[in-house]
């Protein structure tokens, strides 16, 4: 765990992020997005780390550049 407080995730974060991913947001939803996303973030700051280190991803995804 670490003890800097709760990460938050900003509208404009949100929109900037979007942007770069090529992914459209309608602006009223941005400070909703935003709220879920820290929401999120907050669940994964309370993970240990020591407590994850031998368990494997539940899934893999491996992108075929042929």
């Amino acid at each position: 765990m670490t003890s800097k407080g709760p990460r938050q995730v900003s509208a404009e974060e949100v929109r900037t992020l979007a942007r770069i991913a090529g992914v459209e947001v309608a602006p009223e939803r941005l400070e909703q997005l935003a709220q879920q996303v820290s929401t999120v973030l907050q669940g994964l700051d309370q993970l240990d780390p020591a407590e994850l280190h031998d368990i494997e991803p539940a899934a893999v995804f491996r992108l075929n550049w042929a």
